[in-house]
């Protein structure tokens, strides 16, 4: 799954998110997200929180990619 929401809403993406995004993603899956480096803290804090292992997370200037995968 790849998630590009306007950056001001990462928060409230992330919130709805929450709810159903392990229900989505088989085992092995991916969510990607694409967020502005500002949302890095609540970015991070949701990853630890959703069952998902963070893979790789990266910066391009404001941007910011993070990808986790379902175990």
């Amino acid at each position: 799954v790849w998630a590009d929401p306007p950056y001001e809403l990462v928060p409230e993406f992330l919130g709805l998110a929450a709810e159903s995004v392990s229900g989505i993603i088989a085992s092995g899956g991916v969510f990607v997200l694409e967020s502005g480096v500002e949302a890095q803290g609540i970015v991070n804090s949701w990853g630890a929180r959703s069952g998902l292992e963070l893979v790789k997370q990266r910066d391009y200037g404001v941007t910011l990619i993070t990808i986790w995968q379902k175990n």
